[in-house]
């Protein structure tokens, strides 16, 4: 081979040199693997972002959930108190119907007229009115009463025992 200051003639092929191959291959193996490290990193980053906005999205939606649980709620008892408060003006208007018929009724007028007139009675005169005398006792005791009822069950006892 000639070599001239300004070109080469011949073969060029140089033998290769082995340990350069081997750094250069050494080299290429630390980059591959510190290519694979950085991207295993940034994939567990990427990981803990979407797992991150899950857990946001996730508690969005508990609350989310929750208030509309309490709208209806606070909706289904209002309803309640509704018609709780209806039901206490309608008896609260029967109440108030009741004591007017129980004014109406306990007139002496009314009583006596209608007395007279639907059930067909009389005022009694004093021939046909009766005297009672109250102050006396006028009915058994109740003692009485039980010994007769014991004095007939024991007669039915000894009737049948």
């Amino acid at each position: 081979m000639i070599i001239n200051e300004k070109s080469i003639n011949g073969s060029t092929v140089s033998v290769p040199n082995e340990e350069q191959d081997r750094k250069i291959s050494k080299e290429y193996r630390e980059l591959k693997r510190v290519k694979k490290e950085r991207n295993k990193r940034n994939k567990e980053r990427q990981w803990q972002v979407k797992k991150g906005t899950l857990k946001v999205i996730a508690l969005l939606f508990i609350c989310g959930f929750s208030v509309v649980y309490s709208y209806g709620n606070t909706f289904t008892k209002q309803k309640t108190l509704l018609d709780l408060k209806k039901e206490v003006r309608k008896v609260n208007e029967a109440n108030d119907n009741l004591k007017v018929e129980l004014l109406k009724f306990s007139n002496f007028e009314y009583v006596k007229s209608s007395a007279e007139q639907k059930l067909g009675m009389v005022a009694p005169d004093r021939k046909n009115a009766l005297s009672l005398d109250l102050n006396k006792d006028n009915f058994q005791e109740d003692e009485k009463i039980e010994a007769k009822d014991n004095s007939m069950l024991n007669f039915f006892k000894d009737l049948f025992f």
